[in-house]
């Protein structure tokens, strides 16, 4: 991590930048506040971040954001909660099945689901990267219609030991229909009892 902060008095301002694992930058001088994010090839508008204090907030902003009356799909096998958090929130919930390049374009389309939830870089349990050609596919399943969107849940997707990452989702997206969740490391900016998340999105009618 580097650290900046460059601290002056007699009415001059204050400026700190933070720079932390995934190419987050944070940078605050007086009232005007940036935040930028560079992160494997997306280059993402300040006004089109959300930072919130962990992963259930941000899945229930989601959910508000895009509708209770939306059918919600996750992956199966998959990381439990996010399911969990769903049917918490009184959603409809459908489980799609895997195959050896992720998610099941077949059984996708037929569970009839208008948002897909994944993640595509290190799938839980089985460490699965999702190629490239199936993101494609995936991209191509949200382009057939209206109002579908996929949210990219990349908790770890920096952390390689051989290898460039593939390409996120949100990089190569170019209809707009991809929500990108990642996360500060939270022993490089707050306390080690507190971890931010952020969500970042194309289309100023979803974020």
């Amino acid at each position: 991590m580097d650290k900046t902060d460059k601290r002056s008095y007699g009415g001059k301002q204050q400026r700190t930048v933070v720079q932390v694992p995934v190419k987050w930058s944070l940078c605050a001088s007086g009232s005007d506040c940036r935040i930028s994010v560079s992160v494997q090839g997306m280059d993402v508008e300040p006004e089109r971040i959300i930072i919130g204090a962990g992963t259930e907030y941000l899945y229930g902003l989601i959910i508000q954001l895009l509708g209770y009356d939306r059918c919600y799909a996750v992956e199966d096998p998959g990381y439990q909660k996010i399911s969990r958090i769903y049917e918490a929130q009184n959603v409809t919930c459908k489980f799609v099945a895997m195959d050896e390049s992720g998610i099941n374009i077949e059984a996708l389309e037929q569970s009839g689901a208008d948002i897909l939830h994944i993640s595509p870089a290190h799938h839980f349990p089985t460490g699965l990267v999702t190629p490239i050609s199936r993101r494609y596919e995936l991209l191509s399943w949200a382009s057939r219609q209206e109002e579908r969107y996929i949210i990219e849940d990349e908790y770890d997707s920096e952390f390689r030991l051989v290898g460039k990452p593939v390409p996120t989702l949100e990089s190569i997206d170019v209809g707009e229909n991809v929500i990108y969740i990642n996360t500060f490391s939270k022993k490089s900016v707050f306390y080690n009892s507190y971890q931010l998340y952020g969500i970042a999105g194309k289309s100023d009618e979803t974020i």
